[in-house]
């Protein structure tokens, strides 16, 4: 399965979601109400730091005289290759990493190996061509927090850059439901979560429900609990993890080394 140009972008932020994948249409996302609140949030943060990684001089050029043309992303850095980005990563402290994933040898996954190893604390975007869903995966587990086309329009990629910056995932069109399934069926965990993370019994349970990709509606029916119960768990859960979506949950579950099912 490929990324797709011009598709819905799946974010899956939100508990109340419900529907196969519990996906938020893109449009019920970008209403006049998000695109003010987040004018009025750029007035008053400062502007978003990225370090541009590309091989070509021309591309890494035309992507800084893009960013730079609003005001509220600065370009700190710009590396042809990954000795001067993982030199700069140190110095120009970036809030994310804009990375071609051209510049490495594995489409960017040994660039993300590398800037895991360093410990640095900023995002990783990756521009790339069409991926499969292996390769998606694969990337998202060794620190990808945003994957755009780069057939894309330059809107998108600054779209994606605000919304990885507050924390949020990036994606194509691709199903989150599958995606959970197969980041959970490629981990290895072996603790258990116990109370660990502050959740309780019932909690635990429908973490488990929710990484087998069912939706609100079949959570409620297979655990006996109306959806608003559901709904309320789920908030609660991604407030302990401190996770934004079902996908977010799904790696932290992945990358802190749990059982998915217990």
């Amino acid at each position: 399965m490929e990324i797709r140009p011009n598709s819905d972008i799946a974010q899956f932020h939100s508990p109340c979601a419900d529907g196969p994948g519990d996906t938020v249409p893109q449009t019920a996302r970008t209403t006049s109400t998000d695109a003010l609140e987040a004018a009025t949030l750029a007035q008053d943060a400062p502007p978003i730091r990225v370090l541009i990684a590309a091989h070509e001089t021309i591309h890494r050029e035309s992507l800084a005289f893009v960013l730079q043309a609003g005001h509220d992303l600065e370009v700190v850095a710009s590396c042809a290759d990954l000795k001067a980005l993982l030199t700069s990563a140190q110095s120009s402290k970036p809030d994310i990493f804009l990375l071609d994933s051209g510049m490495g040898k594995e489409g960017g996954a040994d660039t993300l190996r590398a800037l895991k190893e360093l410990g640095n604390a900023a995002k990783v975007v990756l521009l790339c061509s069409a991926l499969s869903r292996e390769e998606m995966i694969a990337l998202l587990r060794l620190g990808a927090r945003g994957l755009v086309l780069k057939s894309e329009p330059t809107d998108t990629l600054i779209q994606c850059l605000h919304k990885v910056a507050r924390g949020e995932y990036w994606l194509g069109n691709t199903s989150v439901t599958d995606l959970i399934q197969e980041l959970c069926e490629g981990g290895n965990g072996k603790s258990k979560w116990g109370n660990k993370y502050g959740l309780t019994a019932r909690e635990i349970e429908i973490v488990e429900v929710v990484l087998q990709g069912c939706s609100n509606r079949e959570i409620a029916a297979s655990l006996s609990l109306s959806e608003h119960t559901v709904k309320h768990h789920l908030s609660n859960i991604f407030d302990k993890l401190g996770v934004y979506s079902r996908l977010e949950l799904a790696l932290f579950v992945v990358n802190h080394s749990l059982d998915c099912q217990q």
